[in-house]
């Protein structure tokens, strides 16, 4: 079994410095290699799970059993079926992390992505959510999240042809196989008195440095479970991109006892809606490529993507300082992105921002955002159906990683491992 624990790549998934080109690392590590100490941790560690099937798996979705072609009128009735076909392998992830074995539930980690996850959960890294992103629901400081990520056999099936040698990837092997399904759950590092909307949610620790700043060292931090993403390969659900997207959402008033009973539905997206994309407000009010629950919480719905197309509260539709490339501004936070035209992005080499502006990469939170203008013919590039082995640019040479964003980052940071520097993307910075 191809596991490993203790080397650590030598650059961050997706935050690839000009230091980290050529550097020594280990496409099959399990972590950062940065670990507590006896007296900081007595638990175990998450050690990836690399040991890809030997021959493709079948589909057992299926089509959630022949639930057809999803749409807003049965877009809950997926979700519910999506959510309950992995709960006997995933729910003791939420609800008991330390005892959860991914390995043993036939969950599978993606290589050469090491190096931004620590080694209590596996985690990445997240997203900071500023101060003011949820005022109206008690936010009193900005925070960031941490992402465990994992992929089915199904999935996990193609990752092993990818990468059967890591150093020389196979990229006519990028097509996800029906069924496949990647998961993704995340944890606030907020408490209850700082952002109410997490009272009662499960307590994940992670090894980091402490967000608030009170070491600048790793330690111990607890984060709150507050997001929890399926992704399933269904082109009978979704034949415009083969992909349906699901977000579920901390409900501290849900009922049921554990966290995993109070993730209820935020929505689903399959599509772009790009017939709406030539409109300055992205169609708001006539999407029929996404669903949101109208009643999830409100502090969930507070953060959808542009013309209310989905995405979750850890997910950064938003920005704020924008500049347009017609010369106009936009200071306030304002919707420019959402699940679907982000991945869309998705290819090698990384040409492409994971936002609809002209530039590969951007800057911070906070600091001048450039992007094209809503509703224009280049904004709407990003509002595309297609198949996912299409690249996103037109370029010769570009090969699409089929909406899967960390399948993109980890061949980014293959090639600057490999000294291939043309083909790096040195800088990608989503906080």
């Amino acid at each position: 079994m191809r596991s490993v624990q203790t080397l650590a790549l030598a650059m961050a998934t997706g935050l690839l410095p000009l230091a980290a080109v050529g550097a020594d690392v280990d496409p099959y590590g399990s972590n950062n290699g940065t670990f507590p100490t006896a007296e900081q941790w007595q638990g175990p560690f998450r050690i990836a799970n690399f040991d890809f099937p030997k021959h493709q798996p079948h589909d057992r979705w299926l089509n959630g059993k022949g639930m057809g072609e999803i749409s807003t009128g049965n877009a809950e009735a997926y979700m519910e079926t999506l959510r309950t076909f992995v709960e006997p392998s995933v729910k003791a992830m939420i609800d008991a992390p330390l005892e959860w074995d991914h390995a043993a539930e036939g969950w599978y980690d993606m290589p050469w992505t090491a190096g931004d996850r620590e080694p209590l959960l596996g985690a990445f890294s997240g997203q900071t959510i500023l101060a003011d992103a949820f005022a109206e629901f008690g936010q009193k400081a900005a925070f960031t999240n941490h992402a465990v990520i994992y992929y089915n056999d199904v999935a996990a099936g193609m990752l092993g042809r990818i990468w059967a040698n890591p150093f020389s990837p196979d990229f006519r092997a990028i097509d996800f196989p029906e069924g496949s399904i990647v998961i993704k759950a995340l944890g606030a590092e907020v408490t209850p008195e700082n952002f109410p909307p997490v009272e009662g949610s499960q307590i994940w620790n992670v090894f980091a440095k402490p967000f608030d700043g009170s070491s600048n060292t790793e330690q111990v931090v607890d984060t709150r479970v507050i997001q929890f993403d399926i992704v399933v390969k269904d082109s009978i659900a979704a034949p415009g991109t083969g992909w349906v997207f699901s977000t579920y959402i901390y409900d501290k008033d849900a009922a049921g006892e554990t966290t995993w009973d109070k993730l209820v539905p935020l929505g689903a997206m399959w599509g772009n809606d790009p017939e709406l994309a030539l409109q300055a407000d992205g169609g708001t009010g006539k999407l029929m490529e996404t669903w949101v629950n109208p009643d999830a919480p409100a502090y969930s719905s507070a953060t959808l993507g542009w013309g209310g197309r989905l995405s979750g509260p850890m997910d950064l539709a938003e920005r704020q300082n924008i500049l347009f490339t017609d010369g106009t501004r936009a200071e306030t936070m304002t919707e420019v992105s959402a699940c679907l035209s982000c991945h869309s992005t998705g290819q090698t080499p990384f040409i492409a921002n994971l936002y609809p502006g002209p530039n590969k990469s951007f800057p911070p939170a906070g600091q001048t955002f450039f992007l094209h203008k809503p509703g224009s013919p280049e904004w709407a590039q990003w509002y595309r159906n297609r198949e996912g082995t299409l690249p996103f640019s037109s370029v010769e040479g570009v090969v699409g990683t089929d909406y899967n964003m960390l399948l993109t980052f980890a061949i980014n940071t293959f090639y600057a491992s490999t000294g291939q520097t043309e083909k790096v993307t040195r800088h990608i910075d989503v906080h």
